[in-house]
């Protein structure tokens, strides 16, 4: 039963317009409220303003929440109902304000064990139709996340994983993660909130790193985080580069030869250098 689970976990994949990153608040969710979030968030995607019915027992395989009792999962959708309904993407361009909903229903049937979903016919080019400016990942990856501050900064990481980089100044950080003032001194910051960020997206992210960018004056202070990875995409793109460069270094040693120079024996070890990585191929 655990391994069909896994299975069907592994193909579930969550993608959103990227506004939903930039202009809706989520940071004051628990951690199994933000799983129940993208949960939804996946769940309604490219279904319009339909009305959708979630089962209880999807969701709590869905979330791998595990609850010793009825009334404990029923407060937990209760206040996750509670958080994640008044939700509503804002944003301010010149001197206009635009705020709206993103849910337009959002109940829990006890009885029935069912959570129904509907979502505004305003907010629903976030989810459905995405095209351009998209975010995606694996539900998978997002799943087994624990610390809350990496759960926030997963999504996050992944709208730019094209790039492979992501920088924050300090305080653009502390809001995004809500990072209480008690831990927003250095030794804080990194040991609760930065080191467990860095230890889980580093099973996720390849060659995942954190450099911190100090600035000038006394103790140079911390000024901002950037955030560094490999991805797929950028793997291909190094070997496709590595292959070009190959087979040019290929063509010029053929070419010497229809030329009636003598070729460099160099040139000549290079090209079979690049076949034994597998650039020349």
């Amino acid at each position: 039963m655990t391994d069909i689970i896994e299975q069907k976990t592994a193909q579930k994949t969550i993608i959103f317009e990227n506004t939903l990153n930039e202009l809706v608040n989520i940071n004051k969710l628990k951690k199994i409220e933000l799983k129940l979030f993208y949960a939804l968030v996946m769940g309604v995607h490219n279904k319009g303003t339909d009305t959708i019915v979630f089962d209880i027992s999807e969701l709590k395989e869905t979330t791998r929440y595990k609850v010793a009792t009825r009334e404990e999962w029923t407060e937990i959708i209760d206040k996750a109902i509670d958080k994640v309904f008044p939700l509503f993407w804002s944003r301010r361009i010149e001197n206009k304000i635009e705020k709206m909903m993103l849910f337009r229903q959002l109940s829990y049937e006890i009885d029935n064990d069912i959570v129904i979903v509907r979502i505004n016919e305003d907010s629903k080019f976030i989810f459905n139709d995405i095209k351009k400016t998209f975010t995606k990942f694996g539900w998978a990856s997002f799943v087994r996340l624990n610390s809350k501050y990496a759960q926030l900064l997963f999504p996050q990481l992944q709208q730019y994983n094209s790039i492979g980089k992501r920088t924050y100044t300090k305080e653009d950080l502390f809001k995004l993660l809500d990072v209480p003032k008690s831990m927003r001194v250095s030794n804080n910051f990194n040991k609760r909130i930065l080191n467990p960020i860095k230890e889980e997206l580093s099973e996720i992210f390849i060659d995942f790193e954190v450099i911190a960018h100090r600035g000038r004056g006394k103790g140079r202070p911390v000024i901002a985080y950037e955030f560094r990875w490999n991805n797929d995409n950028h793997k291909a793109r190094i070997e496709q580069k590595q292959q070009k460069e190959a087979a040019n270094a290929r063509k010029e040693f053929q070419d010497s030869f229809k030329n009636g120079a003598e070729p460099n024996p160099d040139d000549y070890y290079n090209w079979i250098d690049g076949i034994k990585d597998g650039f020349g191929k």
